[in-house]
């Protein structure tokens, strides 16, 4: 048979659509049962915190026999058969499973930028499992830290409240930050600020089919600017006062990072918005590195990612560190990713994430979220984002005064959580937001 006759189907792939196609099996491969209902997983939560020296005050780098890469060796020698990521020698990850109760559960520590320390855990259908996981680390923190004649603890605040500037927090030694440290110093004014000096609570939720998908992705993306002030736990920006310092201080410094990147996914709110979509947006962008997953990282200077996919056949772990390359509020992988709420007590953060498993684990409860929300475009959700930050509960938020609008989406939560000591879980959270007080509430007020 003559070359002109070979069918498009039987023509080799060309190196693009080869990677193209392995970007969109990720997506498909999160697709885990049909229309929104049971088959999930569960939840996972990732929890990043600052360390800090309690005798001085002061935040704890990478560096040195005490210092947070040492750290992070002495408590992985508290959790046997666990694999130790390093760099040129440098610890800087680990992972394990960790029992809890018959359940076995995946857990991976590792440091960010700033040597912010995040505990990943999930995913599980049971919260309580969870909150055992994180308070087990926390004993491991302070006795890992106690055995290198250490006293520290965690703080848990949206940004880092020990610096007056990000550059006073050492860079963990690895390639990747170094690429995205010289990248965000020319991309805009706070971009060493999201690496170093912030933290976050992430929580990851399934999806079923790409329908599906696609509802689940808006919805929490209407939902970001909510719930970006309902955790809201900064109180100073670069060591301001906080009684001048302006509410929801990280959603501002990620707005003012990397737009090509950050914020929203392009089309998020369009009718033929899909995976192929999310994916092209993907290559659009300039990745600046991805990782090989074993802690090395290839420099892309100014290509975009899809002139990298057209070069070489990217890895399983390359093609996955891809959809790390972008910070969207609400992230795709396989699964979908809440990235903006700060960084929560890990009671507070899985009482956070017994809200969304409200939210969005129910079908009745999803389809109520979904209805309350239908109406809302991306310039609603950036609109949102400038009323919570000026005025707060006394602002209108897609056509609902906020407290109104929260206690909905409360009481649309509580329903969709069958287990009372879920429901009881989350009040952790919710009846403060009922009194109209977020987590940075507390904190402005014991400042003085």
């Amino acid at each position: 048979m003559a070359s002109d006759d070979i069918s498009v189907e039987q023509q080799p792939l060309s190196l693009l659509q080869r990677n193209h196609e392995e970007l969109l099996a990720v997506l498909r491969g999160g697709e885990r049962f049909g229309s929104h209902g049971d088959g999930r997983r569960g939840i996972g939560i990732s929890l990043q915190r600052f360390i800090r020296n309690r005798a001085t005050g002061s935040a704890v780098g990478y560096p040195g026999d005490t210092g947070a890469g040492a750290l992070l060796v002495q408590l992985a020698g508290l959790y046997p058969g666990c694999v130790v990521k390093e760099e040129s020698g440098n610890a800087f990850a680990f992972g394990c499973e960790v029992m809890a109760g018959d359940e076995s559960i995946g857990m991976s520590v590792s440091l960010g930028p700033g040597a912010q320390l995040e505990c990943a855990v999930g995913p599980s259908t049971s919260l309580a499992s969870l909150l055992g996981i994180f308070d087990s680390f926390d004993r491991n923190f302070h006795v890992a830290a106690r055995s290198m004649g250490c006293d520290y603890d965690l703080v848990a605040e949206g940004y880092n409240p020990m610096v007056a500037s990000p550059l006073d927090l050492p860079l963990v030694p690895r390639t990747e930050y170094a690429l995205f440290n010289l990248h965000y110093a020319k991309t805009g004014r706070y971009g060493r600020d999201a690496m170093r000096a912030c933290a976050s609570t992430k929580v990851t939720i399934d999806y079923g089919d790409e329908a599906d998908a696609i509802q689940t992705y808006r919805l929490a993306a209407a939902l970001c600017p909510l719930t970006m002030f309902l955790t809201d736990n900064s109180r100073t920006l670069r060591g301001s006062d906080p009684k001048h310092t302006s509410r929801m201080v990280r959603s501002i410094v990620w707005d003012d990072v990397d737009p090509e990147r950050s914020g929203m996914a392009p089309g998020t709110f369009d009718q033929d918005f899909s995976f192929e979509r999310y994916v092209a947006w993907m290559e659009s962008v300039h990745p600046v590195g991805y990782s090989d997953g074993l802690g090395g990282c290839t420099a892309t200077n100014k290509q975009t990612t899809a002139e990298v996919m057209a070069e070489k056949a990217l890895s399983g772990s390359e093609v996955m560190s891809l959809f790390s390359t972008v910070h969207p509020d609400v992230r795709f992988k396989r699964f979908i990713e809440l990235e903006q709420a700060d960084s929560l007590r890990p009671r507070s953060a899985v009482a956070y994430a017994a809200f969304l498993k409200g939210l969005f684990y129910d079908d009745e409860s999803f389809a109520a979220a979904r209805d309350l929300l239908a109406h809302v475009t991306e310039e609603d959700v950036w609109h949102a984002k400038e009323t919570l930050r000026a005025l707060a509960w006394n602002g209108n938020v897609y056509g609902m005064p906020v407290p109104d609008l929260v206690q909905r989406l409360i009481d649309i939560a509580r329903a969709g959580l069958k287990d009372p000591a879920e429901r009881a879980l989350m009040d952790e959270v919710a009846l403060p937001w009922e009194v109209r007080m977020v987590p940075r509430d507390t904190l402005v007020r014991n400042a003085g």
